[in-house]
């Protein structure tokens, strides 16, 4: 079987490092432009066709990228924030009571802050899927990451190009400014973990394009 997706990415993946590092005056924004082109690449080749890229790139990652962690972890305060801003104020007090019961200035960890939306469903019912999923990292990386460097050349509102954590398990992790919420930050290193899954998964696949799901999994 082919491995031409792994080759593919590989290189691709190599240049984004080489950028996020500075050569060429690159960083953060250019490592993420050709990150998530190759993502959406694979997408694409898997689920052809218009009007559904952000669908096929969620499903790829949920389906196709078993990283660590899991692009199918729910980022508990950017939920919280989203709960705060629609007056779920009692939903929102349950989860910061429970996960975000900390000194305003500690950097948070995804590992150690984010949960499964099971998890969260155990402690909050009241929670739908559609909900929780609009908040999973595959999802939060499509929109805040991906589509606004794309179309704005810049972080989206609730994400951040800076890293406040050198620790080795802070591939996803939380920066934090004064009366601001907490905003999202994906070290490359996770980028290019997820990149690299999805091609090697395409390239097991025995037969392609495949069909598109009676229902994507980010519609709940």
């Amino acid at each position: 079987m082919s491995n031409w997706r792994q080759e593919w990415v590989t290189q691709k993946v190599e240049i984004a490092e080489c950028l996020f590092n500075g050569e060429c005056k690159g960083s953060y924004p250019e490592a993420v432009l050709i990150t998530s082109a190759t993502i959406n690449a694979i997408a694409s080749n898997l689920w052809p066709g218009k009007g559904i890229d952000r669908k096929r790139f969620v499903e790829l990652l949920i389906k196709y990228a078993s990283a660590d962690p899991s692009p199918t972890t729910v980022s508990v305060p950017l939920l919280v924030q989203h709960l705060i801003d629609k007056g779920r104020n009692p939903e929102a007090k349950l989860l910061q009571e429970k996960y975000l019961n900390v000194c305003d200035s500690l950097v948070l960890l995804g590992n150690d802050i984010d949960k499964s939306e099971i998890e969260i469903q155990i402690l909050c019912s009241t929670l739908d899927l559609k909900t929780l999923r609009k908040y999973c990292y595959a999802n939060i990386f499509y929109e805040e990451v991906r589509s606004s460097y794309v179309h704005e050349y810049a972080a989206g509102e609730k994400s951040d190009s800076h890293s406040m954590s050198g620790a080795r398990n802070a591939k996803v992790h939380y920066t934090n400014t004064i009366n601001m919420p907490r905003r999202i930050h994906f070290h490359i290193n996770w980028l290019r973990e997820v990149a690299l899954l999805t091609a090697k998964s395409a390239d097991s696949i025995c037969s392609l394009p495949l069909a598109k799901p009676a229902k994507w999994w980010i519609e709940g």
